[in-house]
């Protein structure tokens, strides 16, 4: 994962840093199929087959995953001035030093 660095110039001599790093690969939650119907060849083939409807299963929300990201990154920059999600990419803004 590449992570870009800017330097942005507030007044003079202030200098403060934001990260900006692509996360889209992260939001996405890759589908689990461990709820597909029961399936009896047998019975199939003999035409006494019914599909049945598979179980739902409960998936986070994007912003779910966000919020979860956003609580991680705040532990690895407490001292960050602000962490925020933006077109997938977070960007995280650090305070001058």
């Amino acid at each position: 994962m590449k992570a870009f660095l800017l330097s942005l110039m507030l007044t003079g001599s202030a200098c403060a840093e934001t990260l900006v790093i692509p996360v889209q690969d992260l939001l996405f939650e890759i589908p689990q199929f461990t709820n597909a119907p029961q399936f009896n060849l047998g019975g199939a083939l003999q035409g006494q087959w019914t599909p049945e409807t598979p179980k739902r299963t409960d998936r986070p929300t994007q912003r779910q995953l966000e919020k979860k990201l956003i609580n991680m990154l705040w532990d690895e920059y407490p001292d960050a001035e602000s962490i925020r999600i933006w077109h997938g990419s977070v960007i995280i803004r650090l305070p001058n030093e």
